[in-house]
C-alpha cells in the first residue's frame, strides 16, 4: 500500500494507472472482480468516492463538485509516481459521470475510458428536456422526503420495484446514512457545465456499457454520450443499472477484454 495515498483509495498491480470509480450508495468493493484480473496489467487506482467506504466526508458540502473527486484522483497518481504515465478509466452511474468529467478536463492524459451508463445528467438538457426535468425533479423529491423514504425511492427506482424492501433492515439503514452524499452526488452531476460536442475531445477508444432493463432515461443518455465520443462502441448486457454489482462476471469479462484489447 503507499503511504501518501489518500484515505479510501486502494493500489493494486503494477503498470500504467487504470482508475475505478463505483456508482452512489456502493464502494471501491464492486470492482474487485475486475481488478484481480487486471492488476496484472495495470496499477489499479481503486476509488472510494468522497462519503463512501473508507473516503473522507465531504468538507465543504456547499461547494461540492466533480473537481474534488478528481483532484484526489489526480493526487493519488502523482503521489504514486505515475503522473506522467497515461490513464485509463473505469466508471459505473456516478462514477462514470466523474470519469467522463475528467475525460473532458484531461482528454490529452487519458488513454482509454470505460462506463457502465454514466449518470452525466446536465448532458440531457441539449435536446432531451423532458428526461433532464424528470431527473431534476427526481433529485429535488429525493432532498424534501426523509432519508429512509428517499433510500427507498432512490434504490428502487434504479433496481425493480420493491427491491430496496426486500434488502436486510441494516442495509436498508446504511443505504438511508448515505443519502445525505447522494443529494451531493446529483449537485456535482448537475453542476458539470461541459456540453456533448466537448466530448470530441476524448479521441481516445471508449466503451459504453447499458444494462438491457434499465431506466430509459439511462438508456438514452449512454447513447448520446457514445454517439458524440469519437471512437466509442456500445455493448448491451444483461441486467439493469446495477449489472456491475448484480452481473459482475459479465461486465468483468467486458470490461478486461476491452482494456487489455
Amino acid at each position: 500500500m503507499i503511504k501518501n495515498c489518500p484515505a479510501g483509495i486502494d493500489i493494486i498491480g503494477k503498470g500504467t494507472p487504470l482508475v475505478f470509480l463505483h456508482s452512489s450508495l456502493s464502494t471501491n468493493k464492486q470492482w474487485l472482480m475486475a481488478i484481480k484480473v487486471l492488476s496484472e496489467h495495470f496499477t489499479c487506482i481503486n476509488v472510494d468516492i468522497c462519503g463512501y467506504g473508507r473516503a473522507p466526508e465531504v468538507f465543504d458540502k456547499k461547494h461540492y463538485s466533480f473537481t474534488d473527486e478528481i483532484d484526489r484522483i489526480k493526487d493519488t497518481i502523482e503521489a504514486i509516481g505515475l503522473a506522467q504515465q497515461p490513464i485509463r478509466l473505469v466508471g459505473h452511474s456516478c462514477g462514470g459521470a466523474i470519469a467522463l468529467a475528467m475525460a473532458v478536463k484531461l482528454p490529452e492524459q487519458i488513454a482509454g475510458i470505460a462506463l457502465f451508463e454514466p449518470v452525466a445528467f446536465h448532458l440531457l438538457k441539449e435536446g432531451c428536456t423532458s428526461h433532464y426535468q424528470q431527473i431534476h425533479d427526481f433529485a429535488m423529491h429525493l432532498k424534501n422526503i426523509p432519508n429512509d423514504q428517499a433510500a427507498q425511492a432512490f434504490v428502487n427506482f434504479w433496481n425493480p420495484e420493491g427491491f430496496f424492501q426486500a434488502l436486510p433492515d441494516k442495509v436498508q439503514r446504511q443505504m438511508a446514512n448515505y443519502m445525505d452524499k447522494v443529494h451531493l452526488d446529483f449537485q456535482g452531476i448537475l453542476a458539470e457545465t461541459y456540453q456533448l460536442h466537448d466530448l470530441a475531445s476524448i479521441t481516445c477508444p471508449a466503451l459504453v456499457m447499458v444494462g438491457k432493463h434499465t431506466q430509459p432515461v439511462s438508456k438514452v443518455l449512454s447513447n448520446e454520450i457514445c454517439q458524440h465520443l469519437p471512437n466509442a462502441q456500445m455493448v448491451e448486457l444483461s441486467g439493469g443499472h446495477m449489472a456491475p454489482i448484480s452481473h459482475e462476471e459479465q461486465v468483468s469479462k467486458q470490461l478486461v477484454a476491452f482494456l487489455k484489447a
